[in-house]
């Protein structure tokens, strides 16, 4: 499924959530919301990094800040893929 069912789809379309539903393995609800979190503001520091230019205040463009929160819930993403095996 496309990254997007991960935080801004709905939990109808959250394949984390229909994980925990199908294995009982209810961290994985918790863990959900923690992707969200990180998914959400790498996707904002991305966006607000497009926008700097034009915006007052210092300037600075975060590359650091989008990066470590994409590698950060591509492990959150590999945590719930092993919860679920391991539920199995």
């Amino acid at each position: 499924p496309p990254v997007n069912f991960l935080w801004n789809m709905g939990d109808s379309k959250n394949p984390v959530l229909q994980l925990a539903k199908a294995t009982d393995e209810y961290d994985l609800v918790e863990l959900k919301d923690d992707i969200a979190i990180s998914l959400q503001m790498c996707d904002q520091l991305t966006y607000d990094n497009v926008f700097l230019p034009f915006q007052p205040g210092n300037g600075k463009i975060k590359i650091k800040e989008p990066q470590e929160l994409a590698i950060k819930a591509m492990k959150q993403i590999d945590d719930a893929i092993r919860m679920a095996k391991d539920a199995m």
